[in-house]
């Protein structure tokens, strides 16, 4: 059982992590921005010849696809205590940065956060470069609306936050604190 002073530090971590969300959640409205900017001023932005572009947009929507895959998966196996050496790493660096600022399982759940936040805000990345790489701004649009979707499903929760703490609390998750070298 979580104590109130642990659901406190856990309250107080979590606004941070809405805070980043927010702002992962702002930059596929850049990308589609840059779009606006960039396109009337590029005229020439075909190459590769007629095969590359779709070669491209199928491709890259693949790579879509498996980041999404990729994302649910690392939340799934983290929430149910078993969280990749990855997740790990970055909770430690974490841990190494703000040792007393951030509880153990809102550094874990932040760790997950950035993992999963940042491949989700990338499939907007993939519509800008394959725009740049000669497709029209509704590709462009789609990635970015995808990408949007993505974050709005991978949101942080507080449930999950204090379902990370029980699993640390009672010792399913076990965390090593010691800082990386680097």
């Amino acid at each position: 059982m979580l104590r109130q002073k642990d659901l406190e530090q856990l309250n107080a971590n979590f606004k941070s992590q809405k805070n980043l969300w927010l702002l992962m959640l702002v930059a596929p409205f850049i990308y589609l921005f840059l779009g606006y900017l960039i396109g009337p001023l590029w005229t020439d932005r075909t190459w590769g010849g007629d095969w590359m572009l779709p070669f491209m947009r199928a491709t890259l929507a693949v790579l879509a696809m498996l980041n999404v895959f990729v994302c649910w998966q690392a939340r799934r196996l983290t929430l149910a205590g078993r969280p990749w050496r990855l997740i790990l790493r970055i909770e430690r660096r974490l841990a190494a940065a703000a040792p007393d600022q951030l509880h153990p399982a809102a550094r874990l759940y932040q760790a997950l956060q950035v993992f999963t936040l940042g491949l989700a805000e990338s499939i907007a990345l993939l519509g800008l470069v394959l725009f740049i790489l000669g497709d029209g701004l509704v590709m462009l649009f789609f990635f970015a609306n995808a990408a949007v979707v993505v974050l709005i499903m991978f949101r942080p929760r507080m449930v999950e936050l204090i379902g990370i703490a029980g699993r640390l609390l009672s010792g399913q998750i076990k965390l090593d604190s010691r800082p990386t070298a680097s």
